[in-house]
């Protein structure tokens, strides 16, 4: 079982305080868009029984609309993500802390914090 805590920088490992931070923001993101009556959203964490992992699934009204995977890195797009973007048909994103922008197998995007989390607001 994942545990997240709204206090994140008290977690000591830097991957997990990376991964923790964006899902705090995520689910702000989440709270703030429902209220704004965008639709119903929810975060949810995504394994299946082959053991592929997603950190977080976006949903509006119960259907997909986002994979993110959090990492501390640019790294590859994950086979995991890859998998279920085109099994789910949305848009994955592989967030870290800094870095360049780069688009990925058509699938979806890895993309820095700050411009990931700027695109999040809802106008």
């Amino acid at each position: 079982m994942t545990a997240y805590f709204l206090q994140w920088t008290f977690v000591e490992d830097p991957g997990a305080r990376f991964e923790n931070y964006l899902a705090v923001q995520l689910a702000a993101a989440c709270s703030a868009w429902t209220e704004q009556g965008h639709g119903r959203f929810e975060l949810f964490y995504l394994r299946d029984q082959d053991r592929r992992e997603v950190d977080f699934l976006l949903a509006r009204d119960l259907r997909p609309v986002a994979l993110v995977e959090a990492k501390l890195s640019p790294a590859d797009f994950p086979s995991s993500l890859e998998h279920y973007c085109r099994r789910l048909d949305v848009p994955g994103f592989v967030v870290y802390p800094k870095g360049p922008i780069r688009r990925e197998k058509g699938l979806g995007w890895t993309v820095p914090s700050s411009a990931f989390l700027e695109r999040l607001i809802a106008e």
